[in-house]
């Protein structure tokens, strides 16, 4: 996260890790307005567990 760059999700494909690298015009740091966001279906949310099930 220091160098400024997006996260790449890491992910399984056909039973192996991939790292997916993300584009779009918006940003969220917030993981509660990120699941809102996602619920609304304006993108997808990478959040905690807990907080997905709410």
């Amino acid at each position: 996260m220091s160098s400024g760059g997006l996260y790449k999700w890491d992910m399984t494909e056909d039973d192996r890790q991939v790292a997916v690298k993300t584009t779009g015009t918006a940003v969220i740091t917030d993981a509660t307005f990120a699941r809102e966001f996602a619920l609304e279906g304006i993108g997808i949310a990478y959040i905690f567990e807990p907080l997905a099930g709410c």
